[in-house]
Parts: C-alpha cells; sequence; structure tokens
C-alpha cells in the first residue's frame, strides 16, 4: 500500500528506514537529511554538523549509513558517528541543541554498515575489502575481519548469535566469522558470476538461516547443519520478471493519422491500425538491491505464509518468497502504483520489519523516494475464505463429499449376457442332466464310525480385507530414521539381471514386489532369510517392466512395459507356515488378464483379438478398493473394469474366461510421465504429472480434469506419490498430502486442498535418471533415490534439507519403498541389488546383541615373542 512520496534533496543513492518511522538519506555535502516519512507535512531537516567534541561530524560525502534499535550510524571515508534516537527525533522536528558521538575516525569509505538485531552496542563498518567492528559504548575497535579479495558489499548479525557476523563481498562468496573465537566457521566457494549485493538473516533460535542476494538476480538460501551450512535453495528471478509486462518508455506515441476527404460520394476513413502488443523491456540484470526475512518471530502464528516469507527487492519490483517451499507467491511491481508514486524503476531499498512492515523506495532517475506499507501476501487457505466466491479447490479432498452420481464411471458393471432358458421336457430321458425321484426306494447316507473330525480350515480373506501377516499396532507413532543396514538380502545376490525400476512392498502381507529392465518382475517371500530369498519371475514381457502394483485384497499384482502392454497375475494366498505353497508354483507363470487397446465402452477377453497400446504403458495402478485399473498411456489416463475368473479345471485354464472393458479415458496436454491414486478406500481423486512441468488433478467421478497446476517443478516431474498410510495411526488430512520428485534434484511436498506446494526438499543428486520417493506410513520422513549412490532420508519437521545419507550402494539409487507395517526401508538400484534398513531400536528389539564370547589373551613365548595359533 502506498503511504506517500517523498521529494528528496538529490537522487538517492543510499536510504535508511528506522523503527520510529524516519527516513535518512545523505544530503549535499557531507550533510544527512532525515524526515517523518509516515507525516504527510513533513519537511526534510539536516542532521547537526557538530559531533561530541566540536567538530564537524562529518567532512566529506556519507557513502553508508543504517539504523539500530534505537540509532542512526553514519559513516564516511573520515568519520563514523552514532546518532542517538533523541537526536534524530530533534532533528526530524527542526529543533537544535544535540549532536552525535564520533566513535571512529579515518576508517576510509564505507559501504555498508550493521547493528546487533537488539543493541546499538556493536557496529559492523564494511570498509573495502576489510570490515571492522566497533564499540560503540567504549568508542574503539573490537576486531578487523580481513580475508575477502573484493569490496565488501554487506554484513549481517543473526538475532540470536550476537558473536556471529556473516559478511558479503563482490568477490562471490561470504564468510562466518566466529568474533567471540576469533576465527571463521564458514567460507563459501565462488557462488555467482557476479558480485553479491544484499544479505538478510532469519529470525530462527535453534539455527542460523541467511539469504544472499547477487547482481545477477539470484538469490541463494543457506541454513546451519552440524556446524556446517547447506545450500537450501537457489532462486532465479528473471524467469519471474520476464513474465511480467513492463512497458518501455523509449517507444515515442504516434500521432492520429488525418482523414482524407474526396469530393466523390467514396469517402474515406483512416484505417485503424490493429492494437499490437505492448513491447517489454528485455531484461538482462535484475540486481537483488535488498532483501528481508518477514513475519518470522514467535508471537505471530496465525499465518503459516507469513512466518516464513522473505522479501526480495529488484529495480523493477517485489518478490514474495515461501521460505517453505521456495515458491514466488506474490510479485509487486513498481509501476502497478503510477502516477501515484514517482518511482519507477528503484535504485535502493530501505525496509524496517518493525513495529509493521515499511518499505521505502529511491527512484534511479529523479529526486524522489515512496515509502510503502507491505502485507505479507494470505496463505491459499485464508485467500479462499476471504474472497466472497469460494474457489472449487476449497472443498478440494481426497475423501468424496458425496457418493457417485448414476452416470458416474465410478458405478460402471459389466452387463450381463441375457440366459436363454431350454426346455428339455421333450429330450428322452437319457438326454437329462439329473432326473428328478419319485421317492421310493431312497437309500440312508452312510455313516463313517471312528474316523476324526477334520480341522477348521483358514476362513477365505474378504476381499478389501486382507489378513494381516503383521500386526499393524507394530508400527510405532514416532519411530527413529532407519539408517541401519540388514544383511538379509545382500546374501541372496541380485534380485534381477537390470536395473530396477520400480519396488514396493504387497500391503500387509509378506511379500516384496520389484520391477525391471530386464523385462520381468518379481514377488519374493519375506523375511529373505527364512524364505531364503524364494520368489516367482513374472516373465511374458517383451520390454521394460515399468511399474508393478498389488492390490488392496493382496490377490492380484499387474505390471506395464515398454512393450505397450499391461499384464495382470494372480497371487497365493496366504496359508499358515506348514502349509506354504511356493509362489513359483501358485502364480503358476501366466498372466490372468492382458490389457489391450479397446474402444470405449467394449469389452474384451484375454483370447479375443486385441490391439496393443499406441505408446509404452508409462505406469498402471489399482484403483477404488480393486475395482478399477488405472493406465498411463502417452498423454491419456485410461480406466478398466476387470473381471478375473480363477481357474478350477484344465479348460478353463486353456481358454481363460477373465474379461476386462474400458471405461472412460481422460486427455491430458501432455505426455504422463507418473500418476498416483488411493486404492485403500474409495477416493475419486487422481493426481498425474506431465512432461510440460504440470501436475493435473482428475475427477473421476465426472471423469474431467478439475485443476491444472503449471510449473510445478523448473525440470518435468517424473515421480508423484499419495501419502499411503499404513500401521500407524493418521489423521484422515494426511492423505491429501503427495510428494513430487523431479530431475532439478527437488521434491516438492503438496496439500491437495490447496494444490500449492507447502514444502521443498533439496540435498540429493538428481539430474537425469528416474529416481522413486515416497512418505513413511509416520508421515515424517521422506525417502529418496539419488543418482550419487546414496540413499537420502529427509524429516518433514526439521527442515528442507536431508537428516541423514545412507551409503554401500555401488550404482544409481532408483526405487525406494517403506514397509506399511514395520519401520523397514528397502531400496533398490540400476545393480539389480536390493538393500533394507531399519531404525536402531527395530534392531535392537529384533536382534539384540550378543556378548562375545571371552577369548584368553596371547600368552608371550619365553623368547618374548607372541605366539599365534590357527583354529
Amino acid at each position: 500500500e502506498l503511504v506517500g512520496s517523498l521529494q528528496t534533496p538529490k537522487p538517492p543513492r543510499v536510504l535508511a528506514f528506522g523503527k520510529c518511522g524516519l527516513v535518512a538519506l545523505p544530503s549535499k555535502g557531507a550533510a544527512v537529511a532525515v524526515r517523518d516519512a509516515l507525516a504527510e507535512r513533513a519537511a526534510w531537516t539536516e542532521l547537526p554538523c557538530a559531533a561530541d567534541d566540536g567538530e564537524a561530524a562529518h567532512a566529506t560525502r556519507v557513502t553508508a549509513l543504517a539504523f539500530g534499535p534505537s540509532a542512526l550510524c553514519t559513516a564516511s571515508a573520515d568519520a563514523v558517528v552514532l546518532w542517538p534516537e533523541h537526536v534524530l527525533l530533534r532533528g526530524a522536528e527542526g529543533a537544535g541543541g544535540a549532536c552525535g558521538s564520533r566513535i571512529a575516525r579515518d576508517l576510509g569509505a564505507a559501504q555498508h554498515v550493521a547493528f546487533l538485531p537488539r543493541s546499538n552496542a556493536v557496529v559492523a563498518v564494511a570498509v573495502g575489502k576489510e570490515v571492522v567492528v566497533l564499540d560503540t559504548l567504549n568508542k574503539r575497535q573490537l576486531a578487523q575481519l580481513q580475508g575477502h579479495t573484493g569490496l565488501v558489499t554487506c554484513s549481517v548479525f543473526p538475532p540470536y548469535n550476537d558473536h556471529v557476523l556473516i559478511t558479503a563481498s563482490e568477490d562471490r562468496s561470504f564468510k562466518v566469522w566466529d568474533l567471540s573465537a576469533g576465527s571463521v566457521i564458514y567460507q563459501s566457494p565462488i557462488m555467482s558470476a557476479s558480485p553479491f549485493l544484499s544479505i538478510a538473516c532469519g529470525c530462527h533460535p535453534s539455527r542460523i538461516s541467511f539469504a544472499v542476494g547477487s547482481e545477477e538476480g539470484k538469490v541463494w538460501f543457506f541454513e546451519s547443519f552440524q556446524g556446517s551450512f547447506r545450500q537450501l535453495h537457489a532462486l532465479s528471478l528473471k524467469q519471474h520478471l520476464s513474465k511480467l509486462d513492463l512497458p518501455d518508455e523509449t517507444q515515442t506515441p504516434r500521432s492520429p493519422t488525418p482523414m482524407i476527404i474526396r469530393s466523390d460520394k467514396k469517402q474515406t476513413q483512416p484505417q485503424e491500425e490493429s492494437p499490437k502488443a505492448t513491447p517489454c523491456v528485455e531484461v538482462s540484470t535484475v540486481p537483488v538491491l535488498s532483501l528481508l526475512y518477514v513475519g518470522q518471530s514467535e508471537d505471530n502464528e496465525e499465518d503459516e505464509l507469513s512466518r516464513g516469507s522473505c522479501m526480495v527487492c529488484t529495480p523493477h519490483a517485489v518478490f514474495f518468497v515461501n521460505l517453505q517451499s521456495y515458491d514466488v507467491v506474490h510479485i509487486a511491481t513498481l509501476r502497478q502504483y503510477q502516477p501515484a508514486s514517482s518511482v519507477a524503476v528503484a535504485s535502493c531499498f530501505a525496509l524496517s520489519g518493525q513495529p509493521e512492515l515499511m518499505c521505502c523506495a529511491g527512484s534511479a532517475f529523479t529526486a524522489d523516494a515512496s515509502v510503502f506499507r507491505v502485507f505479507p501476501p494470505l496463505s491459499a487457505a485464508a485467500t479462499a475464505a476471504a474472497t466472497a466466491t469460494p474457489s472449487p479447490l476449497a472443498s478440494m479432498s481426497a475423501f468424496p463429499s458425496a457418493a457417485p452420481h448414476a452416470k458416474s464411471p465410478l458405478l460402471a458393471q459389466f452387463t450381463a449376457p441375457k440366459s436363454k432358458k431350454k426346455t428339455d421336457d421333450k429330450k428322452s430321458i437319457l438326454f437329462h442332466a439329473k432326473v428328478k425321484s419319485s421317492g421310493y426306494g431312497a437309500t440312508a447316507p452312510r455313516l463313517q464310525m471312528f474316523c476324526p473330525s477334520p480341522k477348521p480350515s483358514l476362513k477365505a480373506s474378504k476381499p478389501g480385507k486382507p489378513i494381516s501377516a503383521v500386526s499393524a499396532t507394530s508400527y510405532p507413532p514416532n519411530p527413529p530414521l532407519p539408517t541401519v543396514r540388514l544383511a538379509d538380502a545382500e546374501q541372496f545376490g541380485r534380485f534381477h539381471a537390470g536395473p530396477i525400476t520400480h519396488i514396493c512392498f504387497c500391503g500387509e502381507r509378506p511379500y516384496l514386489l520389484s520391477s525391471s529392465s530386464d523385462r520381468t518382475g518379481r514377488v519374493t517371500n519375506l523375511p529373505l532369510v527364512k524364505h531364503k530369498g524364494a520368489g516367482a519371475l513374472l516373465e511374458g514381457h517383451a520390454g521394460t517392466v515399468t511399474h508393478i502394483s498389488h492390490s488392496y485384497s493382496g490377490k492380484y499384482v499387474v505390471t506395464s512395459s515398454d512393450d505397450q502392454t499391461a499384464k495382470m497375475w494372480l497371487m497365493p494366498p496366504l496359508t499358515p507356515p506348514k502349509q506354504r505353497v511356493s509362489l513359483m508354483t501358485a502364480m503358476k507363470g501366466k498372466p490372468a488378464l492382458d490389457f489391450a487397446r479397446v474402444p470405449s465402452g467394449g469389452s474384451a477377453t484375454i483370447a479375443s483379438a486385441r490391439q496393443p497400446f499406441p505408446a509404452p504403458v508409462t505406469q498402471c495402478n489399482f484403483y477404488y478398493l480393486d475395482r478399477f485399473v488405472a493406465l498411463a498411456c502417452a498423454n491419456r489416463l485410461h480406466l478398466y473394469k476387470y473381471l478375473v475368473k480363477v481357474d478350477r479345471s484344465e479348460l478353463e485354464r486353456v481358454n481363460n474366461l477373465s474379461k476386462y472393458k474400458l471405461v472412460t479415458t481422460i486427455e491430458h496436454g501432455a505426455k504422463i510421465s507418473s500418476f498416483s491414486c488411493h486404492n485403500s478406500f474409495l477416493s475419486h481423486i487422481v493426481c498425474s504429472t506431465c512432461s510440460d512441468k504440470s501436475i493435473v488433478v482428475t475427477d473421476m467421478d465426472t471423469a474431467q480434469i478439475v485443476h491444472q497446476y503449471d510449473d510445478a517443478h523448473l525440470k518435468p516431474p517424473h515421480t508423484i506419490s499419495f501419502f499411503g498410510g499404513g500401521g500407524a495411526n493418521q489423521s484422515s488430512e494426511s492423505y491429501n498430502m503427495f510428494i513430487t520428485s523431479a530431475t532439478d534434484a527437488c521434491i516438492k511436498l503438496w496439500d491437495l486442498r490447496t494444490v500449492s506446494c507447502v514444502r521443498r526438499f533439496e540435498g540429493h543428486q538428481n539430474r537425469v535418471h528416474r529416481v522413486g520417493a515416497q512418505l513413511s506410513p509416520c508421515m515424517q520422513y521422506i525417502a529418496s533415490g539419488s543418482e550419487d549412490k546414496c540413499c537420502y532420508l529427509y524429516d518433514i519437521r526439521a527442515g528442507n534439507t536431508y537428516m541423514e545419507k545412507l551409503h554401500g550402494f555401488t550404482d544409481v539409487v532408483s526405487a525406494v519403498s517403506f514397509c506399511p507395517t514395520t519401520p523397514l526401508l528397502c531400496a533398490a538400484c540400476f545393480d539389480g541389488r536390493v538393500k533394507l534398513f531399519v531404525s536402531p531400536l527395530t534392531q535392537a528389539a529384533a536382534s539384540p546383541k550378543q556378548q562375545p564370547a571371552p577369548t584368553k589373551p596371547p600368552q608371550p613365548c619365553s623368547s618374548g615373542r607372541v605366539k599365534v595359533v590357527k583354529r
């Protein structure tokens, strides 16, 4: 909100904004002008020229100034002067009689001045390639920081670490200094191709987080972690500023064309020129002039977004960056406030965060400045609640609010064939299958004596309620990170002969499913040590098996492949351990269904003629409590209804009367790279990622796309995964969360209710290959593969960087999966091997440490040598 415009003594190059509402800037000569920015009729007043020693405050032009908690510090080549708050207020009112305090002499031309956040006792003055730390009370130098090879352009004290100072320089690096120990904590390498111009620090009591802005329009975000500093994100503002229409002022308006009047009847009017697009200014550089962390105080807990946003000021616009997702949530251009504001292009900014967020922008071409009152942007939920017409996204949820309508594709069923009754009354008795008895001569049923009663058989599990192999209550609510590697999977060598593309646990059943580029899928018994790696190979595809998925009931497995087909396989029933049937025998090595291309609404059987899909099938999943199978092929999402008839005889096994039909097809604007849907409950929402870097939300109840989020990643995302739940008791709102991963080495956590990014995670390497990512059943961790032969674990509650990096792999980690019943992590890589990780508490409970057997120390011989005995 524009508060007012100020006429400055000269075009401002340096500005300072205080908490008391005062604006200070260098005036003509060596003077400093002060004015109340909030008063409409206030005038600029120059500060007294005399210091406390009776001499002139400054003899040369003031090059740097800054406001502290209750003082103003001005620096020039000959002196550094501290002006208390009462002197500033008297100077702004036009009264005299007070002067400043000179705290240093002849330091040189200063570039920047920084105060302690909560005290005026210490001031850091950047002079040339050095930083001088001054004690304002005793008027002496505390330290002189040397090490930069270029001019130091900015510095900042972290709010909760008064002994730490962060400096940035034109040498394109920054340093973190420990003033109490007199050492350098961290020294960054060369980060940019242009000098650093601004720096800001966040208000976090337990860690140091700061942002650095450069002249080329990039902002780097860093955070302290285990004694060092990690880069959280690097944001480029050029791509955001290029979307704004910045009119070119160099274009002069054309005069209107005169009318042509003729003496005959024909009268020609001037042809109206077609409206041309407004020329835009080509922004070559977008210098970051100022940075400020907004609303990170502990008192402000109402709005999630305002507690974590960064204000980035450039000459053309002001950007607001969400510190959880590092997305630009709002852009305010300076031109939109004209003609009330006289600043079109800013040369400097002065920001003040207390008691309210204020901003003062100085014009780059005229002697003007504009004062703005800044309101942090609201979150998506607050914006929808504030608007008169609520957005349809406000009611979007993974749980349906009503039953499917009458013509919904989710109610599709197979049409039963009309049965023709045959009358066999006229046939001879020899052609009757059964002859009704007259009742005479009926024999009594035979009795078997001394026969033991049969054992009660296991009841067949109802569809949708699988028998648990592990109790769901065994999953702890707050498990530690699974960092301990088990040797179970390493004893059985490679699971596949090629790279593993996908891996998952079969719900609560003791099976591990995997797919590979060796054209096979695999179902492996768990635990591996007990069953010695026994499993079944699903052979039948002619190309890379891209995905494998299991049904919620645990009866079926579906696989997709690059050979433009998808196949469904039967799973063996759960039996007691003594009656365990071999997987290889139970699955029979033959698919129960072969999905293929059929017309919409048409049905097909496995024995009927079919055509392959026009492109490779990217992914396949069971959907809507096993009632449908969803397939992604090219830019289309197909929904199939299926009916599997179990083989009961050799003749049925040959005919295979299982069938399926295409219910609906949803066409997207680009190729579908991945999709995710809930199968543990009746959900009508399917989310998919496309090659145009978008996220598409589809309502299967209406078979329509309800929302599309463009530019979700810098590169096309390749993985999307909903929170699948598990043994841990979670809130129903957790099922609205999902993650996406792309080759920009970034994982984003999204909320389906607002289709907005909640948090961003970076640290793993992903530039070429498709590596998987998944949320843990406790909704606390995220596991991700990486191209640097490691598996990364992120803690959602801790921050945006990884917490643990699991080693021991020999190739790219391509797939990860959490066990839904036990704190167990499975990771697979391109060498065809699988590794299992558990938490330290789980390993201690499962296999307690055994005390090693006492051994006798080696006894020395008479010659003094140690005798070694081989066993």
